[in-house]
């Protein structure tokens, strides 16, 4: 693994955050990151503001916003899961039961 350092700069522009293999985490790449999973650019401008005025660095927040972003998928798949559950069930109980009518008549 290469060299791994931190540069800070004020107000959350320029390269805040940390180096690794020779790629800095700059408010562009970041806003860039953001907007690659379908994020706006604004939304992720002002998600910038806020991490850095927390005291995060880019690599710290997208790191964050990775892990927040995978929850939400994960559980909107689930949701999406559930959704095809309970349609094929449905289907399954209306088949057993027109099954049952023509068998007891």
């Amino acid at each position: 693994m290469g060299i791994i350092w931190a540069r800070t700069q004020t107000v959350g522009y320029g390269y805040q955050g940390t180096v690794e293999g020779g790629r800095r985490m700059t408010r562009k790449r970041f806003v860039k990151l953001l907007m690659s999973k379908g994020i706006q650019r604004n939304v992720a401008n002002g998600k910038a503001k806020t991490y850095i005025s927390n005291g995060f660095s880019y690599e710290q927040a997208y790191r964050n916003f990775l892990l927040v972003y995978g929850i939400k998928s994960g559980f909107k798949k689930l949701g999406e899961a559930f959704s095809v559950a309970n349609v094929s069930f449905r289907t399954l109980t209306k088949s057993i039961e027109k099954f049952k009518e023509g068998y007891t008549q």
